[in-house]
Parts: structure tokens; sequence; C-alpha cells
């Protein structure tokens, strides 16, 4: 175990409270981010994946444009992955059908290459659903935690526990689809998946190959479900209701 995955104490606590969540301070990202769009070259996009390609586990994340009309759900628009020394964002909504993805697609879809995070599930399924990518090789970091004995469950009190870091969670509901990010959701994203392998790195030694899963479903089966998925860089008006809540996802 490093120096970047090593908790602020032992033993490690197993609850934190809201109001003690609230009141430490917020973590920065410490690693360079690498950002993936449609001007980045292949030849760019092969060495970035190639790169991450070399490490046995790797943080995973996702996000998704929220959406304020209800049946309405938008597409997965980045991916995030990340190991100790460096973050990748992936802006997958701008691709469209041009999809020089491949490399990072094998990343996905390799058992060999653990990705972790908290909620992975659904990222799994997003990818599943929206890429037609088939995710292999995925471990919830609940698992872990649980044989740890830590009794939360979202990746900020997680992070809190092991760190004594909170995580913002202020971009979680921004748009996602938008033509250029600003910094401060690049951080946002970066950041929640070089968590997932920070986490994974106080508590590799509760990891057991058994624990991982290689076959998921789709989000929505057809004929089973009436929302509609909108395609990416599809910016749909929002609902006109004044009280219309955003489709809430997993991230806390």
């Amino acid at each position: 175990m490093n120096d970047n995955t090593l908790p602020v104490k032992l033993p490690i606590p197993s609850n934190i409270t809201k109001e003690e969540l609230n009141e430490l301070d917020i973590e920065s990202l410490e690693v360079p981010v690498t950002l993936i769009d449609d001007q980045t070259s292949r030849e760019e996009i092969a060495t970035v994946a190639e790169r991450l390609s070399g490490y046995p586990v790797l943080g995973l994340d996702t996000e998704t444009k929220p959406s304020f009309e209800k049946g309405v759900v938008h597409k997965v628009a980045t991916l995030q992955l990340s190991s100790m020394e460096e973050s990748v964002v992936v802006r997958l909504s701008k691709f469209g059908k041009k999809m020089p993805l491949r490399p990072f697609r094998k990343i996905i879809e390799s058992p060999a290459i653990v990705k972790t995070g908290v909620g992975i599930s659904d990222d799994a399924r997003a990818l599943l659903t929206d890429m037609k990518w088939k995710p292999a090789g995925i471990l919830e970091l609940n698992d872990l935690t649980e044989r740890e004995g830590i009794e939360v469950s979202s990746l900020s009190k997680i992070y809190a526990v092991l760190f004594g870091k909170r995580i913002s969670k202020g971009q979680r509901l921004s748009d996602w689809e938008k033509d250029t990010l600003t910094e401060t959701q690049i951080h946002y994203a970066a950041l929640d998946a070089w968590a997932g392998i920070r986490i994974f790195g106080v508590l590799e030694h509760q990891f057991d190959p058994s624990l991982l899963r290689n076959n998921f479903a789709p989000l929505t089966q057809p004929g089973k479900s009436k929302k509609k998925r909108q395609p990416n860089n599809t910016h749909n008006n929002k609902s006109k209701d004044v009280g219309a809540s955003p489709t809430k996802t997993k991230k806390e």
C-alpha cells in the first residue's frame, strides 16, 4: 500500500454522520487528467488506452446529463477511468456514430482488468445499453466495505471514512453533453474515478475474484419500460413544471 492509499487513521471508522462529513475539507485531485473527445487523434486514444491497460485495477465512473422531463432518460455522456497516477475522462457524447473508441471498449470488456467503483453496476448497464459494450471484470466497492465492517455505502461517505476528506458533489446535476465541459466538471468527473481506485487500494485485502461480475442486463428492456432514452447531443427543453426534479442517479 503506497502513500496514495493510506487512510488518515487506523482503525478505520465504520460510520460518519452528515454533520461530520460537512465539516471535512474538500478533496482535490492529485493526479493529471487526460480529456478524450472528438478532437483527440486516434493515435492518442490508442496511446492513452494502452497506458491504462497496463494496470490490473482501474477506478470507473460515468456521468449522464440529468433529465428534467418525465419519462426521458439521456444516454451516458462520459466515461471515466483512473489509475493511481492518471485519470482519463472520455466524452462519449462527442463521438456520435464515429466511434474510434475500440481501445477503451477493450478495457471495459476485458475480464483481466478489474474496474471498480460505487454503484458500478449502473455504470456497466449504461455502457451496455447505450454503447453496446459488454462490461466484464466489474467490482462493486460496497462488497469490500461490507467485508471491512464499514457501514456507509455512498462514495462520498466511504471516501470520508477512509481519507478524512469530502468529495464535492456540486457538479453531479450539470449538463454533461454541453459543447465544452468546464474545468470544474472535468475535475469532478475525474475525481470520482480516482476516488474509486484509492478506496480499492485501502481495501484490496478484502478482494476476492468471486466478487467480480461479467454479465449485466440492459437498463431498459423492450416492452417493459415507457422511458425514452435520448440520443447524445439532443438538447430537449426542460419540463415546464416549475417544481420538476431531475432524474436521479446513483451519484451521492
